[in-house]
Order: structure tokens, then sequence, then C-alpha cells
């Protein structure tokens, strides 16, 4: 088979993303680490039924931990296989290699901010 296409040329870090809403989470990608192809999603935090039915999961509460305070952030990475297609990257390889950015939640005081990772597929992580 053919090789597959050139990637496209990457946007110049650092790429402001945030949802068109009055005081919604804004971020700055500062870096995007490994990969050929970075997705960056934001979705509002209110309504748990909303993050369910566009990213097809659910996003509990932590226990310990008040409501969420920002928009739900989710950061895919993506990559080639041996035979040329762009499959997800699970953290294999990009070790080093992290997606760096700042987030702006207007209204929220930085010290009360704890970030979450749930890991792909899982309930919860940290």
């Amino acid at each position: 088979p053919p090789p597959p296409p050139p990637p496209p040329p990457r946007a110049p870090a650092p790429i402001d993303v945030y949802r068109n809403v009055p005081g919604s989470t804004r971020l700055r990608v500062l870096g995007v680490g490994g990969g050929e192809r970075t997705v960056v999603t934001l979705v509002p935090h209110a309504g748990a039924h909303l993050a369910q039915d566009l990213l097809g999961r659910a996003f509990p509460l932590q226990q310990g931990y008040g409501e969420w305070l920002t928009d739900v952030i989710r950061i895919e990475r993506f990559g080639r296989n041996t035979a040329g297609a762009l499959v997800p990257l699970t953290g294999d390889g990009t070790a080093g290699q992290a997606v760096r950015l700042a987030v702006y939640a207007p209204g929220v005081d930085a010290g009360r901010v704890r970030m979450v990772r749930f890991a792909p597929g899982a309930a919860a992580g940290t």
C-alpha cells in the first residue's frame, strides 16, 4: 500500500481553546508532547448528562471534594501504527512528552483547584 500522506503542519503553540460562552474555562495549550494529532475538547461541568452524552462517559465527583469548578477537559493524542493508520496513543512511548496547559477559570481561586485525571474507560483516577 502507498505510504500515508504527510501530516498537516502543526499549529504553533500556544493555542487558545475555549467555549464561546461568558465565564467558561479557557485553556492555553503550551505544548502537545508526542503524537501526530492532539484533540482538546471542553464540555461544561454543569449537568453530568451533557458530558455523558458528548464524551460517552461520566465524570463523577471525587470523594472529599466539592462540585467541579471548571469545564471537563478531554485531551486525546493520536499517532500512526505500523500500517500507517491513525490510532489513539495510550501513553506508551510518550513518557516525558506531557501535554502542557495553562487553565483560566474565571471567578475560581487557583488555590482551590486540583486537576483530576480519568484514565480512558475508567470511572475515576488521579
